[in-house]
């Protein structure tokens, strides 16, 4: 049984305090659920970010520090062999 069906069983003296009194509880607890529900919602965030703070974005790969030392430049192309250079590079 509701407190609205509850209330229409009983005279309009008893029934306002009732239905005040159960909307009251009702706003309470819906307030008390949003709360609640924004900390896990915050604790989660927290949680994610400090977990995979170390990978890298989507679409990016992954190297190490190592791997980044023996890529060679780009811009300084070196090679033993002067046919191995681009064409527009000087030997």
């Amino acid at each position: 049984m509701t407190a609205t069906s509850a209330a229409g069983q009983l005279s309009d003296q008893l029934a306002a305090p009732l239905l005040e009194a159960a909307r009251g509880a009702f706003t309470s607890g819906l307030h008390a659920v949003a709360v609640t529900a924004a900390v896990v919602l915050a604790a989660v965030a927290v949680l994610i970010v400090t977990t995979l703070r170390h990978l890298p974005p989507i679409g990016q790969t992954q190297t190490t520090q190592s791997e980044q030392a023996e890529q060679p430049d780009p811009a300084f192309p070196t090679s033993d062999h002067p046919d191995e250079l681009p064409a527009d590079t000087p030997a």
